[in-house]
């Protein structure tokens, strides 16, 4: 039959597309996450909700739902930050471009 004539071309296809798998996502998905990232603002999102976290907030540190609600948003940043530092792999890195936006100074 066709698999015991073209068993050699048919495992050096097997093993070609298995390596052009592995260099594809070694050397475009780097790119390709970053590219995503600056599409879709990262850098902006986390600019913004940085700038909320560290504004003066005043007197409505004394309101419970205040405080609540800041909690969330210090959590959802720090998720985001989180996801924006991971790479492909799911391994976060920290030599990323997102380290400015690691320390957050509460209060202004």
């Amino acid at each position: 039959g066709f698999l015991f004539d073209y068993w050699f071309e048919i495992i050096i296809t097997i093993l070609s597309l298995i390596l052009l798998k592995l260099l594809v996502n070694r050397l475009l998905s780097n790119s390709l996450d970053r590219i995503y990232k600056q599409m879709f603002f990262y850098s902006d999102s986390l600019a913004a909700m940085k700038k909320q976290l560290e504004a003066d907030h005043g007197d409505l540190w004394d309101k419970p739902e205040f405080c609540i609600a800041y909690l969330k948003l210090h959590d959802a940043y720090q998720n985001f930050l989180n996801a924006a530092r991971t790479d492909v792999a799911g391994k976060l890195r920290r030599d990323t471009a997102y380290e400015k936006f690691a320390a957050v100074n509460v209060g202004g």
